[in-house]
């Protein structure tokens, strides 16, 4: 191929040793996205230079070949600024009958390929859109496109084929001195960048990044020419713009016609146009007053009606209870309000939460359900998003996990909530809410874009996070690992609810949720403390059977095992086990929790016997609701393979072991070091069975990932250097199990099996 824009092939051969070689053009230059900072060019400006690397990969194409492998360090822009194409090295001739364009080559670089790629199956030219609209995406935004940016390899490859990327406008939402830094290479604002993304450039974007290669552009001159139809404000046709748009796109076009016409009739009209828009605004004033004061008239009287049943003329001297004026409040609604579908909906959807306040769950989503299809008949969009939010989490209470997400997703993608406070606030917690969903799949990385998207919208209009996402946020950060930087946020929430709110409930879990990242990291002194302080609260605003309670009891008990009072950890987990399954029944992930917190702690305590059956009633719960590879199943087939293993069924054991080990190394790095727990358990198993020929070595590059210097690891040195020992190096392996002994003498498994264990293999 000759073409400007392509690093040409000068000669090639065989050396004398037989290595082939090529000889190529040598371009002295700067990758392309490097060399847009360095100028700091325009949007405008980097959009030209894009159509020059189109240009040079359409010529690729009308002489049969698809590159494959475009990315921004394949392409370089010499000091002259001219866009040079480099590496055709895993180019593929496009042959109907070539044996090269068949799907056995899965040849590409993961974080640029296209889901034809990933599915191996025939390349054709629309894996080279694909990866154009990356190389646009990232030169408009410098962000990454989706979650799956440094995770690992089965991560990246779900997320090409099932996760949609974020569009370019919200890729560059978030606030501080890296989003001014990103809109100054551009020579703009942060706001002005995300206008200039917003419309035509996501459209185009959007369209070449599709799932399926029929949807993207059919070819990359397609794309070249929408691009060059968005420089001239000509309508672009990844957009499919109304009559308003159109006209849009001619005023840029002709703005100077257009503004001596405008001229000519303004003076005419404006008078007209003055007095027409003020009594369109009177009008809606007028609207809006009268149906915010029927609604605020009718509230007052529905609620009148309401407590009136609480005064003794009424009910006759019986004690009505809060359950009871709920059920005949969601009663006389219908009787009451039949013509006011938006009252009704505020209404049933006020009620429905106080129902499940009360832990009345089923009541509660029926009401909330009743609600949202009145807020649709109502038609108002907001009130329609807060209702969703809502029966979201009614859906978490029923154990209905995919329910609330299907919820959650059809939300945040099929309502069009106003761009201003009310409208983003209920996206911000839909955006929270689904974050914290994703937490429960172990599907961290895309939680924590929703949360981190939600916490923006709520810095921009409160000008801080709020409290009540702080909870959900830092229970993110504990399962991934970050324990300072949970502990930081949640003390700062705290001191907030003691100054501004002290009466809020909220406080008693934000002082538990504080309590129990303390003795996760050790300080089980001041955690039990606080912990015991957050049951106390919830106990007189809730009473004594309540979930919320339950979670806090379930807490305390760890903490309390850190400290070896089992006693009283056994004591309040079996109770808060007792509660979960008489308020939601057996099969249900509360449940399947309690029975987790339980059997660790019977485990612990050398009683596996007890401990596998809870083991495996959890990991049935929690396989139907969430899935046999998510974090949680991991950490239940772990604690099974363990009670097994200690019974003596090494074969059971290891299976389950395997299995565990497996699933945390998809989930990625958050995971790792329970990966390698359990790879050490599972060598652990081979020792105990008299397995011979086991490859040591392996099993502690598989266990590398556990924290040097912690317990954990202290656990895994003693069993790997029984392995070392006893298949040959002894010196080695006896130096390991005192190493591991020295560490565990001095942690918290001090006086656990893992202990002892590690002592019992000293000769």
């Amino acid at each position: 191929m000759q073409h400007p824009g392509i690093a040409s092939l000068l000669d090639g051969g065989e050396a004398t040793d037989g290595t082939p070689y090529l000889v190529m053009e040598y371009v002295d230059g700067t990758t392309i996205g490097a060399w847009c900072d360095e100028q700091k060019l325009p949007i405008q400006s980097r959009l030209k230079l894009f159509v020059d690397v189109c240009e040079a990969v359409a010529y690729a194409h009308r002489n049969l070949v698809v590159h494959r492998d475009l990315k921004p360090s394949n392409i370089l822009v010499d000091r002259h600024g001219r866009v040079k194409l480099l590496d055709f090295g895993i180019a593929k001739l496009i042959e109907p009958n070539s044996e090269a364009t068949g799907a056995d080559q899965r040849l590409f670089t993961p974080e640029y390929a296209a889901p034809e790629q990933v599915r191996g199956e025939p390349v054709t030219t629309s894996v080279d859109v694909h990866a154009l609209g990356l190389l646009l995406y990232g030169l408009l935004t410098d962000a990454a496109h989706s979650s799956h940016k440094n995770s690992t390899p089965a991560a990246y490859e779900q997320a090409i084929l099932n996760q949609e990327p974020t569009r370019p406008s919200q890729a560059v939402t978030d606030a501080g001195a890296e989003a001014c830094a990103r809109a100054q290479l551009r020579d703009l604002s942060p706001a002005k960048l995300r206008a200039h993304l917003r419309g035509d450039l996501d459209a185009i974007v959007m369209k070449a990044l599709r799932k399926e290669a029929s949807e993207r552009y059919a070819s990359v001159e397609a794309l070249s020419e929408d691009i060059g139809r968005h420089l001239r404000h000509e309508p672009v046709h990844a957009r499919r713009g109304g009559l308003r748009y159109r006209a849009r796109r001619f005023v840029q076009r002709h703005a100077a016609a257009v503004v001596m016409a405008s001229v000519a009739v303004l003076s005419l009209a404006v008078g007209l146009a003055v007095a027409l828009w003020q009594a369109e605004v009177a009008g809606a004033e007028r609207d809006s007053a009268r149906r915010a004061a029927l609604t605020s008239e009718r509230t007052v009287e529905f609620l009148q009606g309401l407590f009136k049943q609480a005064d003794p003329s009424e009910s006759r001297g019986r004690t009505v209870t809060a359950v009871e004026i709920l059920e005949k409040g969601a009663r006389t609604i219908d009787q009451q309000l039949n013509d006011e579908p938006g009252v009704r909906a505020r209404l049933l959807l006020a009620l429905g939460n106080a129902q499940l306040g009360l832990g009345e769950f089923q009541p509660g989503a029926e009401l909330l359900e009743r609600g949202l299809a009145d807020a649709r008949q109502d038609g108002d969009v907001v009130l329609i998003g807060s209702a969703m939010d809502y029966l979201a989490n009614a859906r978490i209470w029923q154990g209905d996990l995919p329910g609330n997400e299907a919820i959650l997703r059809e939300a945040l993608t099929t309502l069009a909530l106003p761009d201003n406070e009310a409208g983003d606030l209920v996206r911000a917690r839909l955006e929270v809410r689904l974050g914290t969903r994703l937490t429960g799949r172990s599907e961290h990385v895309e939680a924590e874009q929703w949360f981190r998207q939600g916490m923006a919208r709520q810095q921009r209009w409160k000008g801080r996070v709020q409290p009540e996402v702080i909870l959900p946020f830092t229970s993110l950060l504990h399962a991934t690992n970050r324990f300072p930087e949970a502990e930081t946020l949640l003390r700062e929430s705290l001191e907030t609810l003691r100054r501004e709110r002290p009466d809020d409930p909220l406080r008693a879990l934000m002082a538990g949720q504080l309590g129990s990242n303390l003795a996760r990291q050790g300080k089980n002194a001041e955690g039990v403390v606080l912990i015991r302080e957050s049951i106390a609260a919830r106990i007189v605003v809730y009473g004594e059977d309540h979930h919320s309670v339950d979670t806090a009891r379930n807490n305390l008990a760890l903490a309390l095992s850190s400290l070896r009072q089992y006693d009283e950890a056994e004591q309040l987990l079996r109770q808060g086990l007792a509660s979960r399954t008489a308020r939601h029944g057996p099969g249900h992930i509360n449940v399947a929790q309690g029975q987790m917190a339980l059997a660790s702690l019977l485990q612990n305590t050398e009683r596996p016997g007890e401990a596998e059956p809870l083991w495996r009633a959890a990991y049935a719960t929690i396989s139907a609701q969430l899935g046999n590879e998510s974090r949680p199943a991991a950490m239940a087939t772990m604690g099974l393979g363990r009670s097994l293993r200690d019974l003596g069924r090494f074969d059971e054991a290891l299976v389950h072991l395997q299995h565990a080990a497996k699933t945390n190394t998809l989930i990625g790095p958050a995971a790792m070091e329970s990966a390698s727990r359990a790879h050490v358990e599972a060598l652990r198993v081979h020792l105990a069975r008299g397995d011979r020929d086991l490859d040591c070595d392996t099993f502690a590059q598989n266990a590398s990932a556990l924290t040097e210097g912690s317990a954990l690891y202290g656990y895994g040195r003693a069993i790997l250097g029984a392995c070392w020992r006893d298949h040959g190096d002894a010196v080695r392996g006896e130096a390991a199990i005192t190493e591991g002994i020295k560490i565990l003498a001095s942690s918290e498994f001090a006086d656990q099996e893992e202990h002892l264990y590690a002592q019992s293999l000293l000769h």
